[in-house]
């Protein structure tokens, strides 16, 4: 049983993480202007959103993502977009391919959702990876198409993440938030000896867009 304080994580999702190799890549990929990057060390692709999470809860999700970590094959990235739109653009994504696997994956984690009581969401999974975020009611921004670029993405570590919108002026008090894990490191070390993976907690990551986030990744071994 993991431990955990009586905090409640208000906007989490499940998601990949990519390997150094993939991240370095990600980071690297050209964007003009306008936009604020993610850190490459938060790069992911959501899986599923949670929203609001309860302490009681975070057990639960825990073994979910033991239970659907596995190793994935490489996905070929497809174009650059913005989201929702260019002319109302609020998020640069690049998008990837949905192989099978994939796709087996993201229902596998669907269904333990709603066995755990979590809503799912009714659109058609797209997978992708957010580079960059736009202010509100940014101007229109077009991305230029980007050619195959000669290489596929690989994701290693499944985890459960939680980010925290950080207004500037309040910088102290997100970190104070921040440095309060739901899930006490001692507790960690003896899952990943009793399930044989390997279970890496991440913490205190700045977004360039203001966010903090934590991440419980489980890797097999």
């Amino acid at each position: 049983m993991l431990e955990h304080m009586s905090i409640n994580w208000k906007r989490c999702f499940i998601a990949l993480s990519p390997d150094s190799i993939t991240r370095s890549r990600l980071a690297a990929l050209p964007l003009a202007p306008g936009p604020r990057r993610v850190a490459a060390a938060d790069l992911h692709l959501t899986l599923a959103f949670l929203g609001a999470v309860a302490p009681e809860q975070v057990n639960g999700l825990h073994q979910l993502i033991v239970t659907c970590a596995r190793s994935l094959p490489p996905l070929a990235p497809l174009t650059l977009q913005c989201w929702p739109s260019e002319t109302r653009p609020r998020v640069a994504v690049l998008g990837f391919e949905l192989p099978g696997e994939l796709l087996q994956l993201v229902e596998q984690v669907q269904q333990g959702l709603v066995t755990l009581g979590f809503r799912t969401e009714t659109r058609a999974f797209r997978p992708h990876v957010t580079l960059a975020r736009f202010k509100r009611h940014a101007a229109p921004y077009q991305l230029s198409p980007i050619s195959s670029p000669g290489w596929h993405a690989s994701f290693n570590a499944i985890g459960l993440y939680s980010s925290t919108v950080v207004p500037d002026q309040n910088a102290h008090s997100a970190k104070s938030l921040a440095s309060r894990l739901p899930i006490q490191p001692k507790a960690l070390h003896n899952v990943t000896q009793q399930d044989g993976e390997r279970v890496v907690e991440s913490t205190g990551q700045l977004h360039d867009d203001g966010c903090r986030y934590r991440a419980i990744c489980v890797e097999p071994l």
